[in-house]
């Protein structure tokens, strides 16, 4: 679905800087779907089960009536494991430029509001444009540090 919005919203007629806005809200939305789930399947395929856990109801509130609850604790081998993390930190990001796009939108809605024909005259597409821009490179430029320490961990 945010394939068709970011490519509906090129659309001549419906062009404006909050189209622009929308299309990033899209892209950051999409891809963040992307990193989340896009693998899964694949990885699905060669989770490995490290242990079987065991919960029951009287660990948590000492009645005599007990409910077993079992999840698996599971692992991928080195390849994969790292491609993983990388994907789960790279989904964060895109839903942190998400957030902050959202942020951009109400922020120029308001700007709209309380000045309209200062609004109207100095934001146009190509300041959206670069709003989008800046909240891809800015979380990325902060984030990028995080994906260091999965260099340290594995060449140790």
């Amino acid at each position: 679905m945010n394939i068709i919005i970011f490519v509906a919203l090129f659309h001549k007629k419906i062009r404006s800087p909050t189209a622009v806005l929308m299309q990033g809200l899209a892209l950051a939305d999409g891809l963040t779907a992307f990193c989340t789930f896009g693998f899964e399947p694949y990885f699905n395929l060669d989770y490995e089960v490290i242990e079987n856990v065991t919960y029951s109801i009287d660990d948590i509130l000492d009645t005599d009536t007990e409910i077993k609850d079992f999840e698996r604790l599971v692992g991928l081998r080195f390849p994969y494991c790292v491609m993983h993390y990388c994907l789960t930190n790279l989904g964060d990001k895109f839903h942190l430029v998400s957030i902050l796009l959202t942020a951009s939108l109400g922020l120029q809605k308001l700007l709209a509001v309380a000045c309209p024909i200062w609004s109207k005259i100095q934001i146009n597409e190509r300041k959206s444009c670069i709003v989008c821009c800046t909240c891809f490179l800015f979380t990325l430029v902060v984030n990028v540090p995080r994906l260091f320490v999965l260099v340290l961990v594995v060449g140790r």
